[in-house]
């Protein structure tokens, strides 16, 4: 209801900026229906760009990869044939890794940390150390990065039973191609595998793989329960989306044009965000109304869990990471805290 409500009051407002013909118009493309999470993103990014330009940007969506898989159509982004794009974060570690904290398991303790790292207190925009990653990884990628937005919690779902954490041990588990979550689930014993998101029903149908990770809300729009009904709560990460814009797109715009769409695009990822806070514990009671088993890790468990797999991955990436942004999360969190003083840095 707060979701379709707030669609609402942006389309009853759109059209008192419309009174011109649209200078620009450009392509979205996203890989969710119209009414899941990237979908609805979308829905309310142009109708905020459109008004609060007075309608000189005008989009057109293209949702349920219209444009093809989201490896694909990130290409076209590259390339400046699709103007702008809602995608996985996991999609863009080929192109940067300054994301890595988006893409990282168990990097943040909560979702609470994650939103608190990313937004400045008070205000509508992003935090410096945020504003920051974003314009590093627009270099990066040679397009704009001009979002992140939180979708959802991840946990793992299972088409086998799983009745305690050490059951998943020797099973498979799809994921996307980002290495990152693949060494995560190594360090839990799994077996990963990739494969496009457009097989990944099937691929749980016909027991190529034991589970996967999803957010709750992707768990129930696209009716997985009927192929992976055995729930685990591992909450390791949340599903984050990125939002961005070609160059082409992007040079094509005044300086003034190019502020509002910089400025709504982080009033309405913090806009989700919030939303996304807010309807954990309303999905998870529907997800019990459809699955055949869940299993929920208590807060030691979960924090046994960081503390096994959190310190190897940021032996690895952190360095990708970034040590600004692994300083800034140790203030607050004890396991990323101790890891910095094993190698020797300040954290005082």
């Amino acid at each position: 209801i707060c979701l379709i409500s707030l669609l609402l009051i942006f389309s009853s407002t759109v059209f008192a900026g419309t009174e011109k013909e649209a200078q620009h118009k450009f392509r979205l493309a996203t890989s969710d229906k119209f009414w899941a999470g990237q979908g609805i993103n979308a829905q309310r990014l142009v109708t905020a760009i459109n008004y609060d330009t007075g309608g000189q940007i005008e989009f057109e969506i293209f949702p349920n990869c219209a444009l093809g898989e989201e490896g694909e159509f990130i290409e076209g982004v590259q390339l400046g044939t699709v103007d702008t794009a809602i995608l996985s974060a996991s999609i863009l570690s080929v192109y940067t890794n300054k994301l890595s904290p988006f893409v990282t398991p168990f990097l943040f303790k909560d979702s609470l940390s994650q939103y608190e790292f990313m937004f400045e207190s008070g205000g509508e925009g992003f935090s410096p150390i945020m504003e920051s990653i974003l314009e590093e990884a627009s270099k990066d990628c040679g397009f704009h990065v001009l979002g992140v937005i939180m979708e959802g919690i991840k946990d793992a779902y299972f088409n086998i039973p799983i009745d305690k954490l050490d059951d998943i041990k020797g099973k498979k588990i799809r994921l996307m191609a980002n290495q990152i979550e693949i060494d995560a689930w190594k360090n839990l014993g799994m077996i990963p595998t990739t494969l496009p998101w457009s097989e990944l029903y099937s691929g749980l149908q016909n027991k190529v793989f034991d589970a996967c990770e999803l957010s709750e809300s992707d768990f129930l729009l696209y009716s997985f329960s009927e192929v992976a009904p055995y729930y685990l709560g591992t909450d390791h990460l949340n599903y984050n989306t990125v939002i961005v814009m070609s160059e082409k797109a992007w040079n094509s715009l005044s300086p003034k044009l190019q502020n509002i769409v910089k400025e709504d695009a982080a009033k309405v990822s913090k806009l989700e965000c919030n939303l996304s806070l807010g309807l954990n514990q309303s999905l998870i009671s529907q997800i019990k109304n459809v699955t055949k088993g869940m299993v929920f890790l208590d807060e030691e468990m979960k924090i046994k869990m960081r503390q096994d797999v959190l310190p190897k991955l940021l032996d690895k990436y952190g360095e990708g990471i970034g040590k600004n942004v692994i300083l800034a999360l140790a203030k607050g969190d004890n396991i990323v805290k101790q890891w910095c003083i094993d190698q020797g840095w300040n954290v005082d």
